[in-house]
Formats: structure tokens, C-alpha cells, sequence
């Protein structure tokens, strides 16, 4: 499997863990004034590194506001995946702890 493609992610982790990663990833969240889906921005992610990793192509118009978008939407599926293993898998991988330290933010 090759993990910088969604389709061979989810194959993987649906074969390996019978997780369906296509409805973590298509769950409709807002980022910034839009309403999208993690699997059409991780898309663009993927084919953003694509080009700078192998085409030696820069978006100059890549600014920080768009690199803290990125970065929001990387946490926010980190978020869903590991809510979807505490809630439907009963996994603990925050701890009792996280709680505590979320209501603090």
C-alpha cells in the first residue's frame, strides 16, 4: 500500500484494522468560511507535497494563513480518527488527563 494516496490508505486500513477511513474523512466540517470534507483538503495537502517533492513546484501564494489551515485540518482528522477509536473501537489514547486539559484551552 502507499500511504500518500486516500484510496490506498483506507484499503489499508480497512484490510488491516476494518476501519472505514472514507467515513472519518467524508464527514462534512467547516474551515474557515467554507464547508468541506477532510478527504478533498488532505487531497489537496497530498497533491501540494506532490508537486514540491517531485516537480520542484512552489504555490507562492502558500502563505502562513494557509499553512495554519493545513496544519488546523491535519489536527482536526487526528481529532476525528482518535475520537472514532476512543468512541467506537474503546480505545483510551488520551487518558483521563486530556480532559482536564481541554476544558483549560
Amino acid at each position: 500500500y502507499s500511504f500518500q494516496r486516500l484510496e490506498s490508505i483506507h484499503a489499508a486500513f480497512n484490510e488491516w484494522f476494518k476501519i472505514d477511513v472514507w467515513k472519518l474523512l467524508r464527514t462534512p466540517t467547516t474551515q474557515g468560511k467554507r464547508i468541506t470534507t477532510f478527504d478533498e483538503r488532505l487531497n489537496q495537502i497530498i497533491e501540494f507535497r506532490h508537486s514540491v517533492i517531485h516537480r520542484f513546484e512552489f504555490d507562492i501564494d502558500f502563505d502562513f494563513d494557509e499553512i495554519e489551515e493545513v496544519l488546523n485540518c491535519v489536527m482536526l482528522v487526528v481529532e476525528a480518527f482518535v475520537d472514532y477509536l476512543e468512541k467506537d473501537r474503546g480505545l483510551t489514547i488520551r487518558g483521563r488527563n486530556y480532559a482536564v486539559a481541554s476544558s483549560r484551552e
